[in-house]
């Protein structure tokens, strides 16, 4: 009787003793978490609506000129004398614009720099122009004059001149800004934006957690 006693009483300890001892384990675990969906939603606004679109021109006059009878041509072989003509550009738009040169056709060469950050040339420092036409960045346009309508893109230029080598006084006809002009009206538009809302989600996922020995054994 005092063997089984004292046999129960051992059992009894050795299973108190793993209920009290804790191990740490992993277990799979339900998480709720929340994730960022989007739906299209249509609203109306008033907006400046362009309506139509024309050209409109600006004529421009030089702000210097003057006459020499240095030679200034690509191959550096001229006719008559050279005349300079330098105008700048006022562009209070971020519209694409061009210029527009109408030459009268004579024999001779004509040239087009690009004096943007550069400024103009006097007369006195005329010779510097000859430098000019070793710098392609700056040369706009450079051909006999052979055709009555020179254009170039006005887009971040400034300051320009035209030099021409010729016998004609009266080369240049006209010079010409030309920026497109919108009519623009307010009018109520349908658009469409993005709404954000949250969408409620299940994982699952291991946690760790202090269990009883004998848990983590049967387990």
């Amino acid at each position: 009787m005092c063997r089984l006693t004292l046999f129960l009483s051992l059992v009894i300890g050795i299973f108190l003793i793993f209920s009290i001892s804790c191990v740490t384990k992993e277990v799979p675990v339900t998480e709720i978490y929340y994730e960022t969906a989007y739906r299209t939603e249509t609203y109306t606004t008033t907006e400046d609506v362009v309506v139509s679109t024309k050209e409109e021109s600006i004529n421009l006059t030089p702000i210097i000129e003057w006459e020499d009878s240095l030679t200034v041509t690509k191959g550096g072989y001229g006719i008559g004398t050279t005349y300079y003509k330098g105008y700048r550009i006022d562009q209070n738009t971020s519209e694409p614009c061009k210029v527009i040169i109408r030459v009268n056709l004579a024999a001779g060469y004509i040239m087009v720099f690009d004096l943007t950050n550069w400024g103009q040339i006097s007369r006195k420092a005329g010779l510097f122009l000859n430098s000019l036409t070793s710098k392609p960045e700056r040369v706009l346009y450079a051909q006999n004059i052979a055709q009555s309508e020179i254009s170039f893109d006005a887009k971040g230029i400034d300051e320009f001149a035209i030099v021409a080598n010729t016998y004609n006084s009266h080369i240049i006809a006209s010079v010409q800004l030309i920026c497109p002009a919108h009519t623009v009206e307010k009018k109520i538009v349908t658009k469409e934006r993005q709404i954000p809302y949250q969408v409620e989600k299940q994982r699952t996922v291991l946690q760790t957690k202090q269990v009883p020995f004998w848990e983590a054994i049967f387990h």
